[in-house]
């Protein structure tokens, strides 16, 4: 296994650790109306990506998702960065938040595309505004703390961190309560 390969599937495997306890300990998300989803690495039925990829070519941003997700871990189908990163993006502009999330991901890590942590960021955003809390909105409160890809904003991204801990996820809670209480923060009159 090269190098990049290797790399690619630690932090796909990282990743997708990090979703099923996600998953966990954030059951459910609200949605923007009312519902909720569950945040899970969604594959092609049966690995069966042709079918995927022809209900995608269809108009159905759910199966783009898979497909995309499927090229990505290379599980039943080749590993294929540059094509996992067109069909997660098609799937976000066809409306998928979770989709928009996955894309980002890719622009963060520069898979399958150059790396751009401004349209990371852009992307995380927008699966934000569609209701994908534990991912684009967890996603976009970091980016805002570290100033990656967007000027720093402690404000929106403790307002974020509040957000996803009140749809249940501990892991914001904690992030929200570390920069809370990050007193150099504080004493620099920024929070």
């Amino acid at each position: 296994m090269t190098g990049r390969r290797l790399l690619s599937t630690w932090l796909v495997a990282l990743f997708t650790a990090s979703l099923v306890s996600a998953c966990r300990s954030e059951a459910r998300s609200p949605s923007p109306d009312g519902g909720a989803q569950v945040l899970a690495l969604r594959m092609c039925p049966g690995n069966d990506v042709a079918v995927c990829e022809a209900a995608c070519r269809g108009g159905d941003a759910e199966q783009c998702l898979r497909a995309g997700n499927s090229y990505s871990t290379g599980q039943g189908a080749r590993l294929d960065e540059m094509r996992a990163a067109e069909l997660l993006s098609l799937a976000c502009e066809l409306g998928n938040a979770p989709a928009c999330t996955f894309s980002g991901r890719t622009y963060e890590f520069g898979h399958g595309v150059n790396r751009d942590f401004a349209k990371a960021n852009s992307l995380y955003a927008l699966a934000c505004e569609r209701g994908d809390l534990g991912g684009g909105c967890y996603n976009e409160a970091i980016m805002l703390e570290n100033g990656r890809g967007t000027a720093r904003d402690l404000r929106r991204a403790l307002s974020l961190y509040q957000r996803v801990c009140a749809a249940g996820s501990s892991l914001a809670c904690a992030s929200g309560a570390r920069l809370r209480s990050d007193t150099t923060l504080l004493d620099g009159g920024t929070l």
